[in-house]
């Protein structure tokens, strides 16, 4: 990792020097003021100065006129220290300070270029990867590279200051400040230091009980060390971890995840998962707890959990096993004979039972044929059971069971399990569901009840046989030439002498073959067992790159439908791609593969036809909070905020578009890439490079199993790489997620749980499918569809059951919206139309109010504000949280919340009318002089008095009485802006306070007492209520009136709750506007003005240009601060308005 940096154009190499950066004409890497490496935060380092490369910031009055790059001490909080590469092999300071005018970019002279010296790779090539610390005292934290330690830079880790010499590091820039460190992984033969032994099986335990990492994390962390994070796979192994652990109260991370978007559940290290430990409602459906976790106080059983939760973590490592090797003969075709209508492969014989029978029944069948249910050991059965047994799609019986030992799956034949290959969302812990079945293209596995009626197939020994003949019936014809390997119709040869590309393509040639192409997983299996043995070596295959960005196809000609990428692969230069370590073409020499067709009687030959483009007619669907564009064939729905809280990690979205049947956005070519950017600057559009946003894409390199291998998550090949050039992050490995920038124009790597903005994709659809729409004389049905028409608006009523995420979906692909209600009349309409379309008095029906991820509150799909409630007792369930949607029953029309997940007839709407509603004015436009009368409050136009205090509670009508002989209302509110005020004006430990927002009996639906339209609100969830204290909604059919929140507890202040207008006694807020005879109160300070504002007993200083938040922790950190903490609602408000102030976002110190 360290280098010299070479100017090839000029001549000569970059030296450090104490008065800043030189030339040199002679290179001489082993010279410390020629050696450089990458730190932490994207800092280049000198290891001759012991210094930083940096450019002074360019200063707000333009005194520095020019800017020359220097070394300065790496912890210099002024100078700007973090760079990355350019196109042109230059080095960029992107983030610019205050009043830089653009990127800072590091030429010694123009034309030239910066290499590694020695080669002609880009200097981003040797990027820095954070090294995560085990025990010490910094919970897992990473090394701060470099540390000052004893007066010393150090780059690297340490032994100095130990007698045992364990390599150490610091976690923070400067050790003597704050004395954190941990000891640093390192890869050892043996287990004598930092791991505890298993005397039975001599596995290796590291218990980190006292980390704080993410899942991603806390595994790269065990990779370092040469292991993995934990797999059980034995009960001795289960109850080995639990009895280790059970005087510890710790929830750890293990290996097990589900983060393979095509299969189930699997254990990191590759071990095959056959024994369960779940704990009671695991593993949890939730979308995004697709990691596992171990909970010792609970005897280990295991839970699930978002793989961004920060946890301790148990590493794994088994001693003398280097790698795992997949074994030649597994790929064998040995020649076999078998009985009569049997398969014969690889020396068994294979019978497929079409009758369906319980899993018993099967198995006594196969038994008394002298075989046993099926049994697999690796890919190879499976894709020989895919493609010359089953038919398409058909689900058949395995061996595998856990009748003998419940959780602990055995083949029913004795053979051990070394292989699991499971469907998504399998295994789980149902009780009852202890038999496995194979299903699915790729022949993928689930666990269901024995007692289910299904075909199986029959596993029995066969003959080998010496001879190879021709055509033997039930023999396994042998027509590849000697010294190739037979697979599905094809011959493959491994070429043993070293050649280039073109001599690799001309030897194939001659052979009537071409170089492999690999399209399939299966496919890459075999090929991987035939080049397995030759470690080190790498093979050429026809991948080839075929455009000015990195885009690849097969040279004979496929489509690219497969592709196993290495880590941090395709790279930026073109050329043609290798088996094995998949490197750039360059003037190195290669082995190759060959591939040749074949075809017989009992293998017929596979055809190799270009992928089909299957055209979808019509239109794309449309939405309040989304962005929709035609592409191709294909729809894409862009949803963006300006509201951070709708945002969403990259698993959450992808579960999004997946319960709308749609993915995350995934592209084929540039071509594809190019014009998706089109449409985003078209949405979205220009914007500079400091103000781009970033979008999730389908892209990611989540699954374990493929060593960071890039995939589309819904399984579009990765046919062309649009990875920023010279962007790496320290913590790359961990970067498992891309992203989209709305400048259109590269992907960027991201952690999974940064949230962000996505883009959902979607076939082009005709009509709606599927959907049956019962005819009904109520109402006058429209012209090609049945809308029934009431009061200027339309509405549809679904009688298919939905899930409402596919409801929403059904309803704007027909322009409109899941029905929301604004009053009494449209809630009787809607009830009296259900209850004649019901085919049951207690049918539910879906509308559009749910709290989705992200929501804070209950809210419309279609924008509308909550004004109209008519919630059944006890409802909405203060249990749910989180994904809740709600329905209205056809017996009473009273409304409950579910899980969107479930079922029902659903009620859209569409909006008839060609003008918009004009919404009412808060108030005449005034000139804003003027002020309030002594004792009230300022805020706009308005005035606010607040009465409270002993004996000043009111019932709601007395408040109005008071407030009138005031001249005055209660109070509206209008917008956050507004609710943040006056949570700041509220008085300490008293009760809460009366608004205007009541419901007037002829509509039967809240509105303020001033009649301004309903525009914002802020109801309290009963999710959130405090114990015995739970906001009363329903009483909305009944006398209801709103008051506003003022604690206990804190946490609940400013909320909205409805309450008996005529029963209860609070406070109360008047309001009025501003008397134009009165001199103008003093203007507010602007934030802008000033460097700190206070707020109680807390001070807060706004720093106004663009950090990542790490470089704002450490900004505040080197100024003895920390990252605003914002405690309760009163800071939150305050914050609110200064916000309003400044028009930008501002880091705080939240984060996972």
């Amino acid at each position: 990792d360290i280098f010299a940096i070479q100017v090839p154009d000029v001549g000569g190499c970059l030296v450090g020097e104490s008065s800043g950066l030189g030339l040199v004409e002679s290179c001489n890497s082993s010279e410390p003021a020629q050696q450089w490496k990458w730190v932490s935060r994207q800092r280049l380092f000198n290891l001759g100065m012991s210094r930083c490369l940096g450019v002074a910031p360019v200063q707000p009055s333009g005194s520095i006129k020019t800017e020359q790059p220097a070394l300065y001490e790496c912890d210099v909080e002024e100078m700007q220290l973090r760079w990355a590469c350019g196109d042109d092999e230059q080095l960029i300071i992107p983030h610019r300070a205050i009043g830089a005018q653009a990127p800072f970019e590091l030429h010694p002279k123009n034309g030239t270029r910066l290499l590694i010296y020695g080669t002609q790779d880009n200097l981003c090539l040797r990027p820095y990867r954070e090294i995560y610390t085990i025990q010490g005292n910094s919970h897992g934290r990473p090394c701060a590279i470099p540390y000052k330690y004893d007066h010393r830079w150090y780059h690297s880790c340490t032994g100095d200051g130990r007698d045992d010499w364990h390599l150490w590091c610091a976690t923070s820039a400067d050790y003597g400040t704050d004395e954190l460190w941990g000891f640093c992984p390192v890869k050892l033969p043996d287990c004598s230091v930092f791991w505890d032994t298993d005397p039975v099986t001599r596995n290796c335990y590291q218990f980190n009980v006292h980390a704080v990492l993410s899942w991603h994390e806390a595994r790269t962390s065990c990779l370092q060390q040469g292991s993995d994070l934990l797999s059980i796979t034995e009960m001795h192994e289960q109850t080995y971890i639990a009895g280790f652990l059970s005087g510890f109260g710790a929830i750890m991370w293990i290996g097990l995840n589900d983060l393979d978007s095509d299969g189930g559940w699997q254990w990191s290290d590759g071990s095959p998962l056959k024994l369960l430990n779940w704990d009671q409602g695991h593993p949890s459906e939730t979308d995004g707890q697709n990691c596992a976790l171990l909970r010792a106080e609970f005897f280990s059983k295991w839970q699930t959990k978002e793989c961004a939760a920060a946890l301790p973590y148990v590493c794994k490592k088994r001693l003398n096993i280097t790698s795992i090797q997949i074994p030649n003969e597994s790929w064998e075709n040995r020649p076999t004979v078998c009985p009569r209508g049997w398969v014969p492969f690889n020396g068994s014989c294979f019978w497929r039972d079409a009758e369906k029978r319980t899993w018993q029944d099967a198995l006594a069948r196969c038994r008394l044929g002298g075989g046993d249910l099926l049994s697999l050991h690796g890919l190879a059965d499976v894709d020989f059971l895919v493609q010359h047994v089953l038919s398409d799609g058909e689900e058949v019986w395995l061996g595998l069971n856990d009748l003998k030992t419940k959780m602990v799956f055995e083949w029913s034949d004795f053979t051990p399990v070394t292989f699991t290959f499971w469907h998504p969302r399998h295994p789980n812990s149902r009780p009852g569901e202890g038999c496995v079945s194979l299903w699915g293209k790729e022949g993928r596995w689930k666990d269901g009840p024995c007692d289910a009626k299904k075909a199986s197939v029959c596993r029995a020994p066969g003959s080998l046989s010496e001879a190879q003949p021709d055509s033997q019936e039930g023999g396994t014809p042998t027509e590849c030439p000697k010294g190739w390997d037979l697979h599905n119709g094809f011959c493959y040869l491994i070429g043993e002498e070293l050649t280039d590309f073109q001599n690799a393509w001309t030897r194939c040639s001659q052979q009537q073959a071409t170089l492999v192409s690999v399209t399939s997983r299966f496919e890459q299996a075999f090929v991987s067992s035939l080049v397995g043995p030759r470690v080190g070596d790498s093979f050429w295959t026809s991948l080839r790159n075929t455009g000015g960005l990195d885009s690849f196809r097969w040279l004979g000609g496929e489509h690219v439908t497969f592709t196993n990428w290495n880590r941090n692969e395709p790279g930026w230069k073109p050329g043609s791609l290798l088996v094995g370590s998949l490197t750039r073409c360059l003037s190195v020499l290669w082995s190759y593969i060959t591939e040749s067709q074949y075809s017989s009687e009992i293998y017929p030959l596979m055809p190799r036809c270009s992928a089909c483009i299957l055209k979808w007619m019509g239109g794309c669907l449309h939405g309040s909070v989304m962005e929709v564009a035609s592409l191709s064939y294909f729809c894409l729905q862009l949803l963006h905020f300006a509201d951070a809280g709708n945002m969403k990690s990259w698993e959450e979205a992808d579960g999004y578009c997946r319960e709308l049947g749609a993915t995350l956005l995934s592209l084929r070519d540039p071509a594809e890439g190019r014009a998706v950017s089109t449409l985003i600057r078209g949405l979205l559009g220009e914007s500079g490079e400091q103000n781009e946003r970033w979008l999730w894409i389908g892209l990611n390199s989540r699954n374990p199993g493929l060593i960071k291998s890039w995939k589309w998550s819904d399984g579009t090949a990765l046919s062309f790489s649009d990875f920023e050039e010279g962007h790496a992050e320290d913590d790359e490995a961990v970067r498992d997620c891309a992203a989209l920038g709305s400048r259109g124009k590269q992907w960027r790597k991201l952690r999974c749980d940064t949230r962000l903005e996505w883009i959902c994709k979607i076939p082009r659809v005709d009509k709606m499918s599927g959907v049956s729409i019962r005819h009904s004389d109520v109402g006058r049905v429209s012209g090609d569809t049945q809308w029934l028409h009431h009061q200027g608006d339309e509405y549809l009523f679904v009688q298919q059951p939905l899930s409402w995420i596919h409801a929403r979906l059904s309803c704007t692909l027909m322009g409109g919206e899941l029905a929301s209600v604004r009053d009494r009349a449209e809630f009787l309409y809607l009830l009296h139309t259900m209850q004649k379309l019901s085919k049951a008095s207690l049918q539910q029906w879906w509308i559009g109010l749910s709290m989705l991820d992200g929501d804070s509150e209950l809210q419309w799909s279609d924008g509308s504000l909550l004004t109209f409630m008519a919630w059944a007792e006890s409802r909405p369930n203060a249990a749910r949280k989180f994904q809740t949607c709600v329905y209205m029953s056809a017996n009473k029309g009273t409304w409950g919340d579910m899980r969107c997940g479930m079922k029902l007839p659903a009620v859209c709407k569409r909006w008839n009318v060609t003008m918009p509603v004009p919404i009412t004015p808060l108030h005449p436009a005034t000139s804003g002089w003027g002020n309030c009368p002594d004792g009230w409050h300022v805020f706009g136009d308005k005035c606010l008095g607040f009465v409270d205090g002993p004996g000043q509670a009111r019932t709601w009508m007395g408040a109005k009485e008071y407030c009138e002989s005031q001249d005055a209302t209660l109070a509206t509110i209008a917008n956050h802006l507004e609710q943040a005020f006056i949570i700041l004006k509220l008085a300490p430990g008293q009760d809460s306070y009366w608004v205007g927002l009541h419901v007037r009996a002829s509509v039967g639906a809240f509105t303020w007492l001033e009649e301004h339209n309903v525009t914002f609100t802020n109801w309290m969830h009963p999710a959130w209520a405090p114990r015995g204290q739970r906001p009363r909604l329903w009483l909305v059919m009944q006398v209801s009136c709103v008051l506003v929140w003022n604690g206990p507890p804190l946490h609940f202040t400013g909320k909205w709750d409805s309450r008996n207008c005529v029963l209860e006694e609070h406070n109360f807020i008047c309001q009025k506007y501003k008397d134009p005879a009165l001199p103008s109160p003093s203007p507010i300070p602007d934030p802008l003005a000033v460097d700190t504002l206070r707020m109680d007993n807390v001070t807060y200083t706004m720093v106004l240009y663009s950090l990542s938040w790490p470089e704002a922790a450490w900004l505040c950190e080197r100024r003895d601060t920390v990252l605003a903490s914002i405690m309760d609602p009163r800071h939150q408000a305050f914050l609110t308005l200064v916000l309003d102030r400044v028009a930008s976002p501002l880091w705080i110190g939240l984060s996972s």
